[in-house]
């Protein structure tokens, strides 16, 4: 059995899309004999789980990865790899220089595109970021600012998430799953699932919404970050001018709302791979999002999908016009969204992905 190490500062119960995506990937591991093992966050909620999950306190992230990092170089021997899934921004010389001094092979996981150059910014940074084994990367973004900080392209590689797609199975808009949640019966759904965050540029898509009217119900599910509250106060008050938007409690379960939306929309300026826009192909919902790295690496316009320019509140329009007013051309395009997830983006893929690049790292540290 081979052992792997997932450190982490944010993992289940809480939500988000790299939380969901690592989880599926342990899991889909487990079946290649690899044994995953969390290091995480003591968040006080509680997650059960068969992946055994190390949580460790701290007042700030700082604490907690100088705590996590202590754990890890007394426990490094144990395991055969080291899998770090996000930057620890505010502390990354702690993480970069454990890394540095553990022992076992490691890969770099950056998680959005934009977030290395706002952390980079100093020599010594710099250099600890040169000295990491390996980097999986999920667009051609983070793949470039990588390169442009000196790291060789042998070791970054471009991973994309994975989706089980028997968990997300297609579903027909019946009538009993839109009166469990409440919703109308004849309007189309416009689904956004994701943090209420100002990269997401939910503004667009208020506006949009507002400029569509009663020919669709918007529903927003979600909620911000603790720290700053600030786009999910605004959306809230903008929203509560509007009939045809509704916002949800973020959650973990999002299957009947896909279920019972007619398009998915996520308009962000920066992302990663949003989990929301694999979840949906899977369930074989067409999105509308933008042409962005991380998002036109899943979407093929017009084919599985429609990408709109950043903060382009008309594109964005004419695209939500266009699919609510053709049920058969979101049904063809949700066709081919299901397709292109069973081909590539399937978490078993990903993980057989992975399972040769840690094989690699292990045999090669030899």
């Amino acid at each position: 059995m081979k052992n792997v190490l997932f450190w982490t500062a944010s993992h289940l119960p809480e939500i988000g899309g790299f939380q969901q995506s690592t989880y599926r990937l342990a899991k889909s591991l487990k079946t290649f004999g690899w044994t995953p093992v969390f290091l995480t966050r003591e968040t006080g909620a509680t997650f059960y789980s068969d992946i055994e999950t190390i949580r460790l306190s701290g007042d700030t992230v700082q604490d907690w990865v100088r705590q996590s990092s202590s754990w890890l170089l007394s426990h490094a021997n144990k395991f055969d790899l080291i899998h770090t899934i996000d930057l620890f921004y505010d502390a990354i010389n702690i993480e970069l220089r454990t890394l540095k001094e553990a022992g076992p092979p490691n890969i770099l996981k950056i998680p959005t595109a934009g977030c290395l150059p706002r952390i980079i910014n100093q020599s010594n940074r710099n250099d600890l970021l040169v000295s990491a084994n390996c980097f999986s990367v999920l667009n051609s973004q983070s793949e470039k600012e990588l390169l442009s900080l000196g790291i060789g392209p042998d070791r970054i590689r471009y991973i994309p998430n994975g989706i089980n797609s028997n968990d997300f199975l297609p579903g027909d808009t019946d009538r009993n799953i839109k009166l469990k949640l409440k919703l109308p019966e004849g309007v189309p759904i416009i689904l956004f699932a994701g943090r209420f965050v100002a990269r997401k540029r939910l503004d667009i898509l208020l506006e949009s919404a507002r400029r569509i009217g009663d020919r669709a119900l918007f529903v927003l599910v979600g909620a911000g970050l603790n720290q700053d509250m600030t786009t999910e106060n605004l959306v809230r008050e903008k929203s509560k001018q509007m009939t045809n938007v509704r916002i949800v409690k973020a959650r973990a379960e999002l299957i009947d709302f896909y279920h019972a939306s007619d398009v998915h929309i996520l308009l962000a300026e920066r992302e990663g791979m949003p989990n929301s826009i694999l979840e949906s192909m899977s369930c074989a919902i067409p999105t509308i999002g933008t042409d962005i790295p991380g998002i036109n690496d899943l979407i093929s316009h017009r084919k599985d999908g429609l990408l709109v320019p950043v903060a382009d509140v008309q594109s964005t329009t004419d695209s939500i016009t266009a699919l609510i007013n053709d049920k058969e051309l979101r049904k063809k395009m949700g066709s081919k969204a299901r397709a292109k997830v069973l081909n590539y983006f399937d978490v078993k893929i990903i993980a057989g992905v992975y399972d040769k690049l840690y094989q690699d790292l292990i045999s090669g540290a030899k």
